[in-house]
């Protein structure tokens, strides 16, 4: 994303900039200066010029009056993007002897305090002179940085005598700690047959000083004749990452003011200096927990877990910015609640069931706070407490269930009184305590009043005997009558109407036991307990 904020055009009629390159240098394939030479009386005892691509700096130690001090050089800032190799190529610097034998080789140098270490300077000169013959508008171009001092700076030289004698050209580089271009022209250096240029560092005595030392790089003599007319022009440019100068030739990635050169209408050099800003691009992650699904801000919708979808939005700055999603996606639950009740059954949902129900359905929130959605399984059981009333014998309507019979006067258990049948032996009010399987209910009260007949009435109507036997009785009645035999539990064995008369009954093949012989004639109703041995 690129934005042009403001673009101002001038025009300037100058003679030069159908440009010539005569001579280029910039470390990356060798090095065409001789450093450490001792022209102007240069020395190389505290300080010396190296050519490498060292930039980080480091800790050591030095003697001084046989006292070893401790000492730390920066790192040498990165070079901008109008350098080849950028944005840490091979440069020519001033190291100190003390850092290098410390074994750190990057822009350093170390003070004439004139006590331990005593001023000098630090000469480097091209090997071979150049020609400039036929040539005019020459330039000496080069990028240096400089901290130094007041006491501790660099300088350019020129000789055109092959070096016998040296012309001062540029002094005092110092003060400057980020990398500077920096373009010298003299009319001296025109249609020369042999030209040489060199740099000088000079530290004299000083108290203090700052890093980087003197460092050059990216070194150009270039000859603009005066045949074309140069036009000059200057843009701001906001863009974002990275910015390509309008000639191709460079691109640069953090915000600085450049120089570019391209061809104008007349097919000279258009000089152009660029005041650019560079804005960043953005990064970041959107942390989210969802349930089941999630739909992000690029419009999908996602079902399971995921950290590797990204989203370009445009930031503050008007450049990307890259969102990185983290998605957790946690499931809902299903799960079946299985019950089993007595009648009715009241449910999590507040509902009260009275029948069979496996499509009710209920939502809780589970361990991870999504949905639990329950569905219920019930199974209602019920139980018929009804009785039926033949007369002094209670019957409980429902069948293979299990049996208690109670006096509703006292509300007592009658005892030995479990079957699905009850005979009572005295007027009163009775119930059946009815249990299916978990379920139990209590039957209402049956009255029961015709028990009560006098011993002559019920023995003038039957007589049974022998009382116990084997199991052969004989009933005698005074009168034709029903009779019914049962066993305990009130299972019928035998009912049938008989003549007044002796009367033969088998109850061999039964159990031994206690059994019931009801007769009913004569509006009297005569209930006998025999006993089969």
């Amino acid at each position: 994303m690129k934005k042009t904020l403001l673009l101002l055009t001038l025009s300037v009629g100058i003679s030069g900039f159908s440009q010539t390159t005569v001579y280029t240098e910039d470390f990356e394939t060798g090095n065409s200066f001789t450093m450490n030479t001792s022209d102007l009386g240069a020395a190389n005892t505290n300080n010396t010029w190296l050519m490498n691509n060292t930039y980080a700096g480091g800790s050591g130690t030095l003697m001084c009056l046989g006292i070893p001090l401790n000492f730390t050089v920066a790192a040498t800032p990165s070079q901008p993007g109008g350098i080849t190799g950028s944005p840490n190529s091979n440069y020519m610097h001033i190291a100190s002897q003390a850092a290098i034998s410390n074994g750190i080789n990057n822009a350093s140098y170390v003070p004439a305090d004139g006590t331990c270490f005593f001023a000098e300077t630090n000469f480097s000169k091209m090997t071979a002179p150049i020609s400039t013959t036929g040539l005019t508008d020459i330039s000496f171009d080069f990028w240096y940085i400089c901290g130094g001092s007041a006491d501790a700076f660099g300088e350019v030289y020129y000789s055109l005598d092959g070096g016998s004698s040296w012309i001062l050209k540029q002094s005092t580089l110092n003060n400057t700690s980020v990398w500077t271009q920096l373009s010298l022209t003299d009319a001296a250096w025109d249609n020369q047959a042999s030209i040489l240029f060199g740099f000088r560092f000079v530290n004299n005595t000083a108290t203090a000083g700052a890093e980087p030392s003197f460092s050059v790089d990216q070194i150009e003599v270039i000859s603009n004749p005066s045949a074309c007319t140069e036009t000059t022009s200057s843009i701001t440019e906001t863009v974002c990452e990275t910015y390509t100068s309008p000639s191709g030739n460079y691109t640069w990635t953090s915000s600085n003011t450049y120089m570019d050169t391209i061809p104008n209408a007349a097919g000279c050099d258009s000089v152009i200096t660029i005041d650019l800003t560079i804005n960043n691009a953005t990064i970041g992650t959107d942390v989210q927990s969802a349930c089941d699904s999630y739909t992000w801000i690029d419009g999908n919708t996602y079902t399971a877990s995921n950290n590797t979808a990204t989203h370009i939005l445009t930031n503050a700055a008007g450049c990307d910015s890259t969102v990185t999603l983290d998605l957790t996606i946690n499931n809902s639950t299903t799960g079946t609640d299985m019950q089993t009740a007595c009648d009715s059954y009241t449910w999590i949902d507040g509902n009260t069931y009275t029948s069979d129900n496996n499509t009710a359905t209920h939502t809780l929130m589970n361990a991870v706070g999504c949905d639990s959605v329950v569905t219920l399984d019930l199974t209602i059981n019920t139980v018929d407490p009804s009785i039926s009333q033949s007369e002094i014998m209670l019957t409980a309507n429902e069948s293979g269930a299990t049996y208690a019979w109670i006096d509703c006067n006292t509300m007592t258990l009658i005892s030995g009184e479990t079957g699905q049948s009850y005979t009572a032996t005295a007027n009163g009010d009775y119930a059946a305590i009815v249990t299916a399987g978990n379920c139990t209910d209590t039957s209402a009260c049956a009255t029961v009043n015709t028990v009560g007949i006098d011993e002559y009435q019920q023995s003038a109507l039957v007589r049974v005997y022998p009382n116990p036997s084997n199991g052969l009785f004989s009933i005698a009645l005074s009168k034709n009558a029903a009779v019914e035999i049962t066993d305990l539990t009130g299972k019928s064995i035998l009912n049938q109407n008989y003549t007044s008369g002796q009367h033969s009954v088998d109850l061999t093949n039964y159990s031994n036991g206690i059994y019931l012989v009801k007769v009913r004639g004569n509006g009297v109703v005569s209930t006998t307990k025999i006993i089969k041995h």
